[in-house]
């Protein structure tokens, strides 16, 4: 049984955004795979307790009770400010501790475990890194899309020194693990040995469901908006595309956690916009709408969202750069749009249409039920460990 030293930033719990649910699937197909893991990182919130981490995966966790850095600190560090805060000296000892046993591999779990790599180089081990993005790319785009925000120059130099940081890990890792195939693809452009392993979908599915013209004439945005990216896109999502669709009488539903102040806001701006914030059970919000919708301009990788949509059997409603990961055959039954005003025409002409709806929702459900499976994922990670 090969033995995995996981290091993660923050820990998966709670599961409410993209990055801590790709990680918790890894874990899940990882135990099944018969990898012997061990998970280090810092909490994520008070009550990532022993027993409900266990409940996200069955896997020995270390959790790291301390303060994080002050992100003051890394205006003069080498780090990104994520990857300077998130490894404070109480983690350096605990996981200095660790590196002293036997370990086949050491995972570093985002860019931002990275505070971690020149520790861990010390030890003769083989390294994978967990790429949820190509975050060299990613936070470029998001600097060079803060225009006119007076915090762009602190984000631009972050953004270098994420690149900065991905780049020694991704040389000094045997194995590259990527949430996409495109990802894959310029991590080996780059001279990595890098794998497309895809998200486990980790919700219940919803068995069977007909949209009809009784569902309700609304569509869906799922996500978490605490990032300034994730704001960005949500406010501009509706400024172009949610105008549009408001005016032509179609609802629009946002679940998630949003900082208040810009809740309180774009509800004054959009009152036809129903805003749920983070709820535990968006099932029954679900039910009664048409689609779901991914208007991310900003932000690489796949969208987690996706699959929530299609296993509650929701058509997408994306943006091109939005249906990264999925299959070939998912995407040409979905609606891909080049832009946010596209988005809007595509809806548009397709809110109608139930017939159309029901027939994609089915196809997409039928295609990724298995190809977002703790057993397709735990049989690539077993081959990628193996050695």
């Amino acid at each position: 049984m090969r033995n995995l030293l996981w290091i993660t930033g923050r820990l998966p719990h709670p599961l409410r955004s993209g990055d801590a649910l790709y990680t918790a699937g890894l874990l899940k197909a990882a135990h099944a795979a018969k990898l012997a893991v061990t998970v280090i990182g810092l909490p994520r919130s008070p009550d990532s307790k022993l027993n409900v981490l266990m409940s996200v995966a069955p896997v020995d966790w270390r959790p790291v009770i301390a303060e994080p850095n002050s992100a003051v600190g890394s205006l003069v560090s080498a780090l990104p400010k994520d990857a300077y805060t998130l490894y404070p000296p109480r983690f350096k000892r605990e996981l200095a501790q660790l590196l002293e046993r036997p370990w086949d591999w050491i995972v570093f779990d985002h860019a931002r475990s990275g505070g971690a790599l020149k520790l861990a180089r010390r030890h003769a081990r083989k390294i994978a890194y967990v790429a949820h993005n190509v975050e060299r790319n990613v936070r470029r785009e998001v600097a060079m899309g803060m225009s006119g925000n007076m915090f762009r120059p602190h984000y631009v130099v972050d953004a270098l020194k994420y690149g900065r940081l991905e780049s020694k890990i991704v040389e000094a890792a045997d194995a590259v693990l990527c949430i996409t195939e495109d990802d894959a693809e310029i991590f080996r452009d780059r001279g990595a040995t890098a794998f497309h392993v895809p998200p486990v979908y980790l919700g219940e599915k919803l068995r069977a469901r007909t949209i009809s013209t009784e569902t309700s004439r609304r569509v869906l945005l799922l996500g978490s908006f605490d990032w300034v990216a994730k704001q960005n896109n949500l406010v501009r999502f509706l400024e172009v595309a949610g105008t549009r669709l408001i005016a032509a009488g179609i609802g629009i539903d946002i679940v998630g956690s949003i900082p208040e102040r810009l809740k309180s806001s774009l509800e004054t701006t959009y009152p036809a916009v129903k805003f749920w914030g983070a709820v535990d059970d968006f099932r029954e919000i679900a039910q009664d709408v048409r689609g779901g919708l991914i208007p991310e301009e900003l932000g690489g990788g796949m969208k987690m969202k996706t699959l929530d949509y299609i296993f509650m059997r929701l058509p997408v409603f994306s943006l091109q750069t939005g249906a990264a990961g999925l299959p070939t055959e998912v995407v040409s039954k979905g609606f891909s749009s080049a832009s946010l005003i596209d988005l809007a025409a595509d809806i548009l002409a397709g809110i109608d249409n139930v017939q159309d709806l029901d027939a994609r929702q089915k196809k997409a459900f039928d295609v990724c039920e298995k190809r977002f499976s703790v057993s397709e994922a735990a049989a690539t990670l077993a081959n990628i460990f193996s050695t």
